[in-house]
């Protein structure tokens, strides 16, 4: 009886058709035209049995498997979202400080260059007025000299003849310097 039921799991196991997941389909014992429930007819099924649940065994491994890898998968993609979601509030936070050190550095420059505009403004009035006093004084220099110029002409020709004179007195001999002076005494 056992020799018989080797002889028909080889039997079952070498006609296997798959179905459309590419698992073996259980086979259905051939009927016999007698109707007959024999000994062999039931070996026949239970054997037909245990390759249906060795065959379903493998088939829920390999779901498992193909479950468990899914499940892998998920928690790394759960894991990369919420280091990405770390990432980008860190940006997010970047950026907002950012945008605050922007503004404050346009208020600063706009206040720099506010500055810089009454600055200028102050030059170029400082500058108006130092050219106005410079042609006041000019004027000033020019109405005085006006004023001075026949004085200091006389002083001045006056002031060289004293000098000619000296220079004069010093080149002569002490004799003769004697005598220039009493002449000069009496011409005054």
């Amino acid at each position: 009886m056992l020799h018989a039921s080797r002889k028909s799991l080889a039997t079952i196991t070498s006609c296997k058709t798959l179905n459309r997941r590419g698992s073996p389909m259980p086979m259905v014992a051939p009927r016999r035209k007698h109707g007959s429930t024999s000994a062999h007819q039931l070996a026949f099924d239970s054997l037909r049995q245990w390759s249906e649940i060795v065959t379903l065994r493998a088939e829920r491994d390999k779901e498992a498997l193909h479950a468990n890898f899914s499940q892998e998968r998920l928690e790394r993609f759960v894991e990369e979202l919420d280091h990405q979601r770390g990432e980008a509030n860190g940006i997010l936070a970047r950026n907002v400080e950012l945008s605050r050190l922007i503004v404050d550095y346009e208020m600063k420059l706009h206040e720099r260059s506010e500055s810089l505009i009454a600055a200028e403004e102050h030059s170029r009035r400082l500058i108006t007025e130092a050219s106005l006093k410079a042609i006041r004084s000019t004027e000033e220099v020019r109405e005085v000299t006006l004023v001075l110029d026949p004085f200091l002409e006389t002083g001045c020709i006056t002031l060289l003849a004293g000098v000619k004179e000296k220079q004069l007195l010093e080149a002569l001999s002490p004799r003769h310097c004697a005598l220039s002076l009493i002449g000069f005494m009496l011409h005054v």
